[in-house]
């Protein structure tokens, strides 16, 4: 059975059980200070793929997204890279919230976004995403 026709038989929710080591989620903060336009273009710049509320998808399907103060992204950080290069330090308490990837992903998937939005604190947020996720199982089928 191939994996597009495992995934047109579930729901959101299994879809987001199925995915969920796709990543390793890591609460950051800056080791400068930078201000709240500056710290998200300079994370972009860095090769920060925006997701969550963050993402300009949020926007697209009817969030208010906000992406100077809700960093949230995925990077790619190889061994020729690392988070204190980006001015980052590891904080459970930081405000930046990133995904570490072992490989590059250029785009990033709608359907990424989506999970992630299922992930958030904000219950419209996680409707959404469940919505488009729903969406996209339904055109596999």
């Amino acid at each position: 059975m191939r994996i597009a026709d495992r995934m047109a038989a579930m729901t959101p929710i299994e879809v987001a059980r199925f995915t969920r080591r796709r990543a390793t989620i890591t609460s950051l903060r800056l080791t400068v200070r930078m201000a709240p336009d500056t710290l998200a273009a300079h994370l972009r710049n860095s090769g920060v793929k925006p997701t969550g509320l963050m993402s300009t998808l949020a926007v697209d399907w009817g969030l208010a997204g906000d992406g100077a103060s809700q960093i949230d992204g995925y990077l790619y950080v190889g061994p020729d890279r690392m988070l204190r290069d980006l001015k980052l330090r590891e904080d459970p308490g930081g405000r930046i919230t990133l995904r570490l990837l072992d490989l590059p992903v250029d785009p990033l998937p709608e359907a990424t976004v989506a999970l992630d939005l299922m992930e958030s604190m904000d219950s419209r947020a996680r409707g959404v995403g469940r919505d488009r996720l729903a969406e996209m199982i339904g055109r596999l089928s």
